[in-house]
This record gives structure tokens, C-alpha cells and sequence, in this order.
């Protein structure tokens, strides 16, 4: 009989403790969606200029990429509604930072928005490239950064910000994104390259034939999920579903699906 009784006690005590284990998760749950999505709707930001991130099948219309596929996975183990905010350029996305708009971001990871958004996980790298304009004689990047070069890259892209590090020697230009001007320039012979992500700069090639790209990359550049600031149930919350996306493959499939040029699941 006592042996009954001790093991009726321990069941109780299992039971109790995985009761309380439940009740923990469901109490970090709803903090996590109170945090993640204060108006019962996430807001997700997306910065159209970032082609890496939003460009290709992924996604939909209104949360466009890679960026929208894993929004909208985000809000649905959160249990809301997504609400997408598209900026359609930097500049306007900046304009938006510590005004309330939105609840993430996804961008590439940069300190300048430190002071407005707690940054989650890299979940993918996006490779910076070289393009070479027809009849322009570089073949690797040691031949890049000499006296007489003139390198590309579009205005406030991370690729410019990169190449001022990078490139001793070289002439510098900087282009507007939009690709009529830049491939008017590539054609016009008065470069030698132009500096981009692969995503943004396979599109430029499939519009100017004779274009080809320089072997490897000058730099890698991780993305993050951008948390508004100070809300640190929301950041572990988004933190635990990009490491269950990448031992699942989701991000894996979201840039398969997305038809991405030089993206790649962050380590």
C-alpha cells in the first residue's frame, strides 16, 4: 500500500510540474505576441531597395521575398494577423525609425539602427559582388583596387558603404539604384565595375547582354530581424523561430522559392 501511495505522490508531483511547465509556456507565449504585436496585428516593415531580402517568388505582393515569407511564418506561430509596411526606399524606411510604425524589420544588419531596434540572429548572408561591363578586361578582384579603375556601387547600398573600406586606389562612383542610368553607364564604357549585391546585380546583367561577373565576392553581408527596441519576450520569441527555421529548412525553402542570387542561410 505504501508503495501505492509513494507512487500516486509522484505522479501527482509530475503532473503539478509539467502543469506548471504549460503554464509558463503559455504565459511566455502571450508576452512574447503582447510585445510582438501591441495593436493585435504584426507589423513587419520591408524596404523595397533591398532586393536580396524582398525580390523573387517568395512571399506575396504586399510582404514581398524571403522577407515576407518569414513574416508571415512568424505571425502565424504568434498567432496574429501579419500587417505589412512597405517603405519603398531607404531613405523612407530611415524616416520611420523610433516613430511607432511597425513591430520588425528585415534588412541587412546595420549599427546605425541600433538605437532604435534590438537586432535577432543573422538568418541569411547576402553576397557582395563585382559586375563587369562588356568589353572591360578585370578578371579578379586583385585588379579591382589599382590606379585608373572606376568602380560603381549604388548610393547608400551596402555594398557602397563596404568598398569605401575596401578600395585604396580605385575611382569610386556612385549610381542611383534605379537600373536605367545604371545601365546606361555600363554601356557607356566609364567603368570598369559596379559593386552590388548578387541578387541586385544579376537583374542588371539580364538586362545588358555581354555583362559577366567576377569570380567570388569582396564581401558577405549578414540580415537580421529588426525588434522595436526594448522588447525583449518579442526578441527571444523571434530568435527561437529562426533557429527552429534553420534546423527545419524553412529559410532554406523561402530563398529556393524566392529564386535568390547569392543569398545563403546564415550559419
Amino acid at each position: 500500500m505504501m508503495r501505492i501511495w509513494v507512487a500516486m505522490a509522484a505522479l501527482f508531483v509530475l503532473g503539478a510540474a509539467m502543469l506548471g511547465s504549460a503554464r509558463a509556456a503559455e504565459f511566455e507565449l502571450m508576452e512574447a505576441r503582447a510585445q510582438l504585436a501591441p495593436t493585435g496585428k504584426l507589423r513587419a516593415a520591408f524596404m523595397l531597395e533591398n532586393l536580396a531580402l524582398v525580390s523573387g517568388q517568395g512571399g506575396s505582393a504586399d510582404a514581398p521575398g524571403i522577407a515576407g515569407a518569414l513574416a508571415r511564418a512568424i505571425a502565424e506561430r504568434a498567432g496574429v494577423p501579419l500587417q505589412p509596411r512597405v517603405y519603398s526606399t531607404k531613405g523612407t524606411f530611415e524616416a520611420s525609425l523610433g516613430r511607432g510604425e511597425w513591430d520588425i524589420e528585415f534588412n541587412t544588419r546595420n549599427p546605425r539602427y541600433a538605437a532604435y531596434v534590438d537586432f535577432s540572429s543573422n538568418f541569411v548572408m547576402v553576397d557582395q559582388v563585382y559586375l563587369i561591363p562588356p568589353g572591360k578586361t578585370l578578371m579578379d578582384m586583385a585588379e579591382v583596387d589599382r590606379k585608373g579603375v572606376r568602380v560603381a556601387a549604388v548610393e547608400n547600398s551596402d555594398a557602397e558603404g563596404l568598398i569605401f573600406g575596401i578600395i585604396k586606389e580605385a575611382q569610386i562612383l556612385r549610381v542611383n539604384q534605379d537600373s536605367d542610368p545604371t545601365i546606361r553607364l555600363l554601356k557607356s564604357g566609364a567603368v570598369e565595375a559596379l559593386a552590388g549585391s548578387a541578387e541586385y546585380l544579376s537583374g542588371i546583367a539580364a538586362q545588358l547582354p555581354g555583362c559577366r561577373f567576377l569570380p567570388g565576392r569582396f564581401a558577405s553581408v549578414p540580415a537580421a530581424i529588426g525588434v522595436a527596441r526594448g522588447r525583449a519576450a518579442a526578441l527571444a520569441f523571434v530568435n527561437q523561430f529562426l533557429a527552429d527555421a534553420k534546423t527545419s529548412g524553412l529559410i532554406q525553402r523561402a530563398i529556393e522559392n524566392a529564386q535568390l542570387h547569392g543569398v545563403s542561410v546564415a550559419p
